[in-house]
């Protein structure tokens, strides 16, 4: 999927700050429960190891693929998948010669019912839990060329990306 999902989920989904505009630019922002729920038919929330096969094709050393916090900062993987617009500057890296387009949404937190680093931040679910209560995602740095893999509490919202079945 070329764009962050904007598919309203009742009153599990958000538009950042909550304005429609918001979703049409940026998509919504979904717990990774309802993240899991949500792509259309015929297509998936990606797992870990999906996001993995992505970064390696992308140029990612295969010593990097496994660990946590920042990575693929010297083959510029951040940057490769980063829209050029709508970021924050200086938005290092950003070429996005692959299509995906990533977009900075920010994310929703669902305790403190706030939103967060809209324009500075695009950070994505993936379908794979770290625990009962954590899932493993993604960041994009609007200051760095690398892409984050760590994992956060299931009841923070964040954007989507589908993929399609196989």
């Amino acid at each position: 999927m070329g764009e962050n999902l904007n598919y309203a989920a009742d009153s599990s989904s958000w538009c950042y700050d909550n304005l429609p505009e918001s979703c049409m630019k940026y998509g919504r922002l979904y717990t990774w429960e309802i993240a899991n729920k949500v792509c259309p038919d015929g297509w998936h929330l990606p797992s870990d190891e999906e996001w993995k096969t992505m970064e390696k094709f992308l140029g990612m050393a295969e010593n990097e693929l496994d660990l946590s916090n920042y990575r693929g900062r010297m083959s510029n993987i951040g940057g490769k998948l980063k829209s050029k617009s709508n970021w924050e500057s200086p938005n290092l890296g950003a070429i996005d010669d692959d299509g995906f387009n990533a977009l900075p949404g920010g994310c929703y937190g669902t305790s403190e019912k706030a939103f967060f680093h809209k324009g500075k931040v695009g950070m994505f679910y993936t379908s794979t839990s770290y625990g009962s209560d954590f899932a493993y995602y993604r960041d994009l740095d609007f200051s760095d060329s690398s892409v984050f893999r760590g994992h956060r509490n299931k009841r923070l919202a964040y954007s989507v990306r589908c993929i399609k079945n196989e």
